[in-house]
């Protein structure tokens, strides 16, 4: 995964915040967002306190992100049907996973997935997948920079999310 070319997106869509539960699949990546220095990194304990932090970093109007494992969505449901539905709350979410499909690694998953959705306002919600090779060192594609970067605009959707399978 080009961790450089993902920090130059970041750079490009003023993001100051990331907030992050580190897992395996983002390792590498969330240390070289820490090692530029450019980013606010918040690490929190859990990832209902994460999406705390985003809400009240979106509604500050700061700019950020929320770099968490695909699980992220069947821990925190009610919340994520509460932002879209009532509080319209815009939160750009780039989910790691080992997955092949969005959230449908395994059966839990398919039932998250299919709880997730009806919680979720339809038109609320844009949701994207890139693959990444865990030893691919080249740059993004441009396809990929493309996804990454139009996940920080809002647009109709207020629940962005990017689905980054690593392999």
């Amino acid at each position: 995964m080009d961790s450089s070319g993902i920090v130059q997106i970041l750079r490009r869509n003023h993001i100051q915040y990331v907030v992050c539960v580190p897992c395996a699949e983002i390792s590498g990546l969330l240390a070289t967002i820490e090692e530029s220095g450019e980013f606010h990194v918040i690490i929190p304990s859990r990832e209902d306190e994460g999406v705390g932090l985003l809400m009240g970093l979106a509604i500050s109007e700061k700019r950020c992100l929320g770099l968490f494992q695909d699980t992220l969505l069947g821990n925190t449901q009610n919340v994520f049907g509460m932002l879209t539905r009532c509080m319209r709350i815009p939160i750009t979410l780039w989910l790691a996973s080992r997955a092949n499909e969005f959230l449908n690694e395994n059966l839990a998953h398919e039932y998250i997935t299919n709880n997730f959705y009806n919680l979720v306002a339809d038109d609320a919600i844009s949701k994207n997948t890139i693959h990444f090779d865990r030893q691919d060192k080249e740059a993004l594609s441009a396809r990929h920079a493309k996804i990454l970067t139009e996940s920080f605009d809002s647009g109709p959707g207020f629940l962005n999310i990017v689905q980054l399978v690593v392999s």
